[in-house]
């Protein structure tokens, strides 16, 4: 790591940002319905999928660590 520094409150405020981001993005309130729909995916599909979203918070946080 060449002698850097990681400042880990910003590592957890990019991720929660990003989650944010993320979850805005896709809600039904912004762009949600109309990406469901190019993409083919029925409500109850999204409901099942949401099981991965822990896994991705997660992934997220691992990866800011690393940048």
């Amino acid at each position: 790591m060449l002698g850097g520094f990681v400042n880990l409150w910003a590592v957890l405020a990019s991720t929660i940002l990003a989650m944010i981001v993320g979850f805005l993005w896709y809600s039904p309130a912004l762009f949600g319905n109309q990406w469901m729909k190019l993409v083919g995916k029925t409500k109850a599909q999204s409901d099942k999928e949401k099981k991965r979203m822990k896994p991705a918070a997660m992934q997220t946080f691992v990866a800011w660590f690393i940048a």
